[in-house]
C-alpha cells in the first residue's frame, strides 16, 4: 500500500473520530484548536472551531493531524478524501504536496529562526556549508579547490591546491610552456616562459624554424613578440618568425634571415636579390647572331673554294 493511500485513510478515519467525539462530547472543544482570550473556542453544539486550528492540524474540529513536519494543512473532501499540506516546518520545504528536509549542506545561520531552506522551492537561505555548492547546496566542489571551498557557481574561490592546476574549478594544467609547468588560476606562468615558448599565458612555442643554440637555456624567440632571436636554422628560412621560405631560385636555398635575399647567388636564368625576375634576352643579340653565323659560312665557303682551287692546280703540275 503507497504511503500517499495510508495518509489518506489515517486523515480519513481521525476526521470520522472527530465527528463522533463533538457529537458525544457535551461541549467539548478539542484541543487543538486555537484558544482565544475571551470567548469560546468552539461552537458547543457542533464542535467546530471558531477561531482556527493549532499548527499541525486541520479540519473544521481540529481532529486532524497534518503530515509529518507539515504545518498548515487543509482536508480536501472532494471525490477522495485527503489531507494537502500547505506549509512546512522550519529546515522543511513543500514539494510534491508533502514536505522534504533541507539539504543538509546548507549553511545555518545561529542569530536566525529563519528555516535554513526557502520553504517554497528548498533553496538554502544562509548558502552552503564548504564543500558544497548550488541553489540546494547538492553539488559537491571540486577536490582540487584550496581550502575546499567555491563560490555559487562551482568555481573555487580560494584558488586551486596546487600550482601546477588552472581553469575556474582547477581541473586543467598549466601550459607546458611554463617554468616549472606553474601557473595561477587564470592560466598566467607564475615565473615565466621556457625557452622555446612565448606570449603572456606561455602557450605558444617559437617557430620551429628558429635557430636553437647548443645552450638549453638561452631563448629562442622573443618573450612578447615570438621572434626568432638568434636567425633561421639551416638558413633555408627567413621573416622574424622565420616561417617564410627561401626562393627555389636562390643557389642551395640559402637567403638571409632578416631579408630574404638570396645569399649564394641564384640559379641559371634567374637575377635579382631574391632571385624572383627571369634574365631576359637582349633584343640586339639575335640580329647580331644571325648576321655572325652568315659570315662565318660565307668565311667557311671561300676557304674551301680556296682549298680546292689550290689543289686542282697542283694536280695539273703533274
Amino acid at each position: 500500500m503507497s504511503m500517499d493511500v495510508i495518509k489518506l485513510l489515517f486523515g480519513f478515519t481521525l476526521y470520522l473520530s472527530g465527528i463522533h467525539l463533538a457529537a458525544g462530547a457535551d461541549g467539548e472543544c478539542s484541543a487543538f484548536c486555537v484558544q482565544p482570550e475571551t470567548g469560546l473556542s468552539c461552537d458547543n453544539i457542533t464542535g467546530d472551531c471558531l477561531q482556527g486550528c493549532q499548527p499541525g492540524y486541520a479540519g473544521s474540529k481540529c481532529n486532524i493531524q497534518c503530515c509529518s513536519n507539515c504545518n498548515d494543512c487543509v482536508l480536501n473532501q472532494g471525490s477522495v478524501t485527503a489531507i494537502v499540506c500547505n506549509g512546512c516546518a522550519n529546515d522543511y520545504y513543500l514539494t510534491d504536496g508533502d514536505c522534504k528536509p533541507c539539504s543538509e549542506s546548507c549553511a545555518r545561520n545561529d542569530s536566525s529562526s529563519t528555516s535554513v531552506c526557502r520553504q517554497s522551492d528548498g533553496r538554502c537561505e544562509f548558502g552552503c556549508v564548504a564543500g558544497y555548492y548550488g541553489d540546494k547546496c547538492m553539488s559537491q566542489c571540486s577536490a582540487t579547490c584550496k581550502g575546499n571551498t567555491c563560490n555559487s557557481d562551482g568555481s573555487c574561490a580560494n584558488g586551486c591546491v596546487l600550482s601546477v592546476l588552472t581553469g575556474p574549478q582547477c581541473l586543467d594544467s598549466c601550459s607546458e610552456g611554463c617554468v616549472k609547468r606553474e601557473c595561477d588560476q587564470t592560466g598566467s606562468c607564475l615565473e615565466s616562459c621556457t625557452p622555446t615558448y612565448w606570449n603572456t599565458d606561455c602557450q605558444d612555442a617559437c617557430s620551429p624554424n628558429c635557430h636553437r643554440p647548443k645552450d638549453l637555456d638561452t631563448r629562442v624567440c622573443n618573450l612578447t613578440t615570438g621572434f626568432c632571436l638568434h636567425g633561421c636554422a639551416n638558413n633555408t628560412y627567413w621573416d622574424t618568425n622565420c616561417t617564410a621560405e627561401c626562393s627555389n631560385n636562390c643557389a642551395d636555398r640559402k637567403c638571409d634571415y632578416l631579408t630574404g635575399d638570396c645569399s649564394d647567388g641564384c640559379v641559371d636564368e634567374y637575377e635579382g636579390p631574391k632571385c624572383s625576375e627571369r634574365i631576359k634576352a637582349d633584343p640586339d643579340i639575335k640580329p647580331i647572331a644571325i648576321g655572325a653565323g652568315v659570315g662565318a659560312f660565307v668565311v667557311i665557303v671561300i676557304i674551301i673554294v680556296i682549298v680546292v682551287v689550290c689543289w686542282r692546280r697542283k694536280r695539273n703540275k703533274f
